[in-house]
């Protein structure tokens, strides 16, 4: 079975070129276990 990244942003704005006001990381790999905010740099 494959199991993939996913990279979600958080926009400003609803238009695609809005500033990132937040992001999340769901690792189904099982590879990594990021908890909420644990990074001040975006992925």
């Amino acid at each position: 079975m494959l199991r993939q990244q996913v990279l979600v942003l958080y926009l400003a704005t609803s238009a695609p070129d809005s500033h990132v006001v937040g992001w999340s990381l769901y690792d189904g790999t099982g590879r990594t276990s990021p908890t909420t905010g644990d990074s001040d740099e975006p992925p």
